[in-house]
């Protein structure tokens, strides 16, 4: 049975204090799927997503940050402690662990890191909230129930094996690793998760497999969910998205929400995340657990953020989703100046 939170459509403060029109209207023009849950509706507001263009899936990061943008507290790094240490916010960091739900129930995949697993060790990828969970089964012609679990590490070694990702059965696994360590996967309880294991460069045969499986919709209660797949990249540049990404879309992977802040950064790098849902709640942090300090950008070349709407829990949490552009100013300068 997967772990259920109960959300109190009281319990949850939401005051939508700017919507930018424009882009609203944008998203539903570019929607396949423009169903929203009543409890969205009331408590968020619209929200539709585009559908994925070109080969790779529709990409949102979704983070939360003290005040003074640091990830966590030194020593307690969870995000739940830092939502729950802000004692102005009346409901305790419920509203923003909605928000990380929210954005979950329109993803295929949630994507973490094996830092995220090691701190973070409760938690699992799927929709806590029943009702929200209720609207997916309802869609079954667009969702799977669960979205797959995808994590990307350097060092399969290294995972935290007894977390409850990687000990739940009916929860579909997607692990990628480098191609040089496929010997590591020895370490897998049972050898669990260390079956189906497709290289990058994938085949034909592999993508009847892969098709197969994205169509994949129910497991029953205490079975293995057959979407147990082992992902290998080329080893150097590690990960290479544009080996990655195409592969997610034959899995049947449209839309992924990205929860690792590194990776969020390293996709930002790569001009593919889409959309950032970042919630600030009022706490200060101070401490060295700052996002983006392995990933640095130059001016001309740095993703550029397109306010969609602003949330504010109380006055002390607020809520944004932004959009990413990435446009490259050298470029841009050349183009003007050929002119």
């Amino acid at each position: 049975m997967l772990k259920t939170i109960s959300f109190p459509k009281e319990s949850l403060s939401m005051n939508r204090i700017f919507e930018n029109h424009y882009l609203m209207k944008e998203f539903v023009d570019k929607a396949a799927f423009q169903e929203i849950p009543d409890k969205v509706k009331e408590v968020y507001g619209p929200l539709v997503f585009p559908a994925p263009g070109g080969e790779r899936p529709y990409i949102t990061g979704c983070l939360v940050l003290s005040m003074d943008g640091r990830l966590g507290f030194e020593g307690s790094p969870s995000s739940r402690t830092l939502t729950s240490s802000n004692e102005l916010d009346s409901s305790a960091g419920l509203t923003d662990l909605w928000t990380l739900n929210l954005v979950r129930t329109y993803a295929d995949a949630i994507l973490f890191g094996s830092t995220t697993l090691q701190d973070e060790g409760e938690f699992t990828g799927h929709v806590y909230d029943p009702e929200l969970q209720l609207f997916r089964n309802s869609h079954r012609e667009r969702f799977a129930p669960t979205p797959w679990n995808v994590i990307i590490t350097r060092k399969p070694e290294a995972l935290p094996w007894d977390h409850p990702i990687l000990t739940t059965p009916h929860i579909p696994v997607l692990l990628v690793i480098p191609e040089n360590k496929q010997h590591m996967l020895h370490t897998c309880p049972g050898g669990r998760f260390c079956y189906g294991i497709l290289d990058a460069r994938v085949s034909g045969s592999e993508v009847a497999h892969v098709n197969k499986l994205s169509h994949y919709q129910e497991v029953e209660e205490g079975q293995v969910d057959p979407r147990h797949l082992v992902i290998t990249l080329p080893s150097d540049n590690f990960a290479d998205f544009h080996l990655l990404l195409p592969l997610l879309r034959k899995l049947g992977i449209q839309q992924m929400s990205v929860e690792s802040p590194y990776w969020i950064w390293r996709l930002m790098e790569e001009k593919v995340l889409d959309e950032f849902f970042l919630t600030y709640t009022g706490a200060y942090a101070g401490g060295e657990s700052v996002p983006g300090k392995e990933v640095g950008f130059i001016p001309a070349d740095r993703p550029l953020m397109e306010l969609a709407s602003l949330h504010l829990t109380d006055v002390t949490v607020l809520h944004s989703r932004q959009v990413l552009r990435y446009i490259d100013k050298n470029k841009r300068y050349k183009e003007e100046t050929d002119c």
